[in-house]
């Protein structure tokens, strides 16, 4: 039978393992946060070598954000091209998190896919998904054409 302190000690341990876990695996994930000059009030141009870290290797997504949105958009790179997305829940409006794989609400736990399709409630709502268009080295995300 453990003792009560060898509890709380192997609890601190498990709990100190798992975080350093998460943070080593965060690590390896192919992102980059870029903050971008809006050309104008309705676009956002990204350049396609931003998707290229230091070291020369192929980011899976970005987080964008300029001085004038109040959110920041995650683009990410999929079979059609490229998917632009508002990081803000549709269940409490709170900020997502993006990985490489879904954007994570902090607040209630709500999921979406790279398209911004609701995996896990409790939102019900797909996130906004803007038009992108990538041309001459660029990727212009267009902030009033919102896909369905």
């Amino acid at each position: 039978m453990s003792t009560r302190r060898e509890f709380i000690k192997t609890s601190c341990l498990a709990c100190s393992a798992a975080i350093l876990a998460s943070v080593t695996l965060d690590s390896c994930v192919t992102r980059s946060l870029v903050t971008v000059i809006q050309t104008n009030k309705d676009e956002l141009l990204v350049p396609v070598a931003k998707f290229t870290n230091d070291k020369g290797e192929q980011l899976t997504y970005l987080v964008v954000q300029t001085s004038t949105l109040p959110y920041s958009v995650s683009l990410y790179k999929i079979a059609e091209g490229y998917s632009a997305l508002k990081l803000v829940c549709t269940h409490n409006h709170c900020d997502l998190n993006a990985n490489k794989e879904r954007l994570v609400c902090p607040c209630h736990g709500s999921e979406f896919d790279k398209a911004g399709k609701v995996l896990t409630g409790p939102a019900n709502t797909n996130l906004v998904r803007y038009e992108v268009k990538e041309e001459s080295g660029n990727i212009t995300i267009y902030l009033k054409k919102i896909l369905g």
